[in-house]
Formats: structure tokens, sequence, C-alpha cells
């Protein structure tokens, strides 16, 4: 769930760039079994340090994106003819873990779920990987997360078909927007940041919030990111006339 944002969180170099790489095996710029740059010429793409670089590496080898082969180099993880085997990813066991909890009766429907640095030091994984097994329990209908508030158990804890994250971008957005959280020139989440919360690619995003842009309900200012409503003075978004 989307709420209006009076600031912008500072997001870490290492999470920043285990994001981008994310992208890049997402979109398919890195295929399973590739071998990664080395952390030189990664550090140089990011223009970050060589720490920055192992540390985000780091990450991804948690949430089991990618593979670290001593004297090898760094892979993305999964065979090349099975691209989707990542059923044993550290969030997965994360989830399942949490999940059981709910199913056991531990957490109940309303309760707020302990932070992601409480459970990180209770499963002992990384707050990223905290997140992607939040968004899993989320994308299943079990939690639900209120920005500035936590994550809730859902109503019964029900599974629930699966939603698309792009189409929970949309739906959430499109909520913000309707019900008044977001106003008329708010500033929308950076790309960064719902890149983290969905889990999605830069190029998925704007492709999903091409309906709000047509729908008047967001406009984009070059430079300066989304914002909620029509572009200023026009009615009409500005993206989609360019476009055009």
């Amino acid at each position: 769930m989307i709420q209006r944002r009076a600031a912008r969180p500072h997001v870490a170099k290492p999470v920043t760039v285990a994001a981008r790489i994310t992208s890049a095996i997402d979109n398919g710029t890195f295929q399973p079994g590739d071998r990664l740059p080395s952390e030189r010429e990664l550090a140089a793409t990011y223009q970050v340090s060589r720490a920055t670089v192992r540390e985000a590496v780091a990450l991804l080898q948690e949430e089991g994106r990618v593979q670290v082969r001593h004297g090898s180099g760094t892979f993305v993880a999964g065979d090349p003819a099975r691209p989707s085997g990542r059923r044993d990813a550290t969030y997965l066991k994360v989830a399942q873990a949490i999940a059981a909890e709910i199913d056991a009766g531990e957490y109940k429907p309303g309760d707020l779920l302990p932070s992601e640095l409480e459970l990180g030091a209770r499963h002992k994984v990384s707050r990223q990987t905290v997140r992607a097994a939040i968004r899993h329990l989320r994308e299943q209908g079990r939690v639900e997360t209120v920005h500035a508030k936590g994550t809730y158990v859902t109503e019964h804890g029900k599974v629930s078909p699966p939603v698309p994250p792009s189409r929970r971008l949309v739906q959430d957005l499109r909520d913000a927007i309707t019900s008044g959280r977001l106003k008329p020139g708010d500033p929308l989440p950076s790309e960064q940041e719902l890149m983290e919360e969905y889990g999605l690619a830069a190029i998925t995003i704007a492709i999903a919030l091409r309906p709000l842009r047509e729908e008047g309900l967001i406009h984009h200012i070059p430079g300066k990111g989304r914002f909620a409503g029509p572009a200023p003075g026009t009615g009409v978004d500005r993206d989609r006339r360019t476009t055009r």
C-alpha cells in the first residue's frame, strides 16, 4: 500500500548496486549461468568502490540471485535451461517460516509483524532478504504493508491467487491517488524505491505506469521524477503528449 511520502529515504549504495544488477538479470542482460563482470569492472560501471560491489554481491548471494565460485568469479544463479530454479533461495525459506508461524496462530489477523531488523536478526539474514520475503508474502495475500507503520497479517492469513507485481503497483498507486492519500503534485516514490518494493526492473515499471499517465493520474517531470495528477496547467500528461 502506497502512502504519501514527505521525504525520500536514503538508500545505501550496496542496495542500489544490488538492485541495478538485479534489473540487468531480470531484463536478460545477464542470463542464468553467465559470469558477472569483475569487481573492478562493476565498480567502474556503477561508479562505486570495490568494497561496495562486494557488499552488493553478498546481498544478491543471500537472495539466491548469484553464486560465488572462488577462483572462478560470480555467476547468475539458475540452470540456463531452467531460469526459474530459485526455489531454495534464502528469502523463500524466510517467507515459509513466517507463513508457518501465521498458520500456527503465532500471528493472528491484524497483528503487526516484527520489524525488518528484528526478523533479520531472528532468521540471521539481511534486511534485503527480509524485504524480499515480505514481498513474497504480500504477493500471496498473506500480509499487507502500510507505509511508516509496518506489515500486518491479513484477514485469516489466507492465501489468495498471486497478483503480478506490476499490477499491484498500478493498483496501489491508483488507490492512493483516487483516495486522496496522494494529492495532485505530490511526488511518487522514486524509481529505486519502486524497484525495491515491488521487485520490478526499471523498464517494467515504466511500462506498467503507462496507463496511469494516459489517464492523467500521474505525470513525469524530466530530472525531477513522477508526480500525482496531470502535468500542471495542462490537464494532460506531458509524457503522453510527447510520445505521440
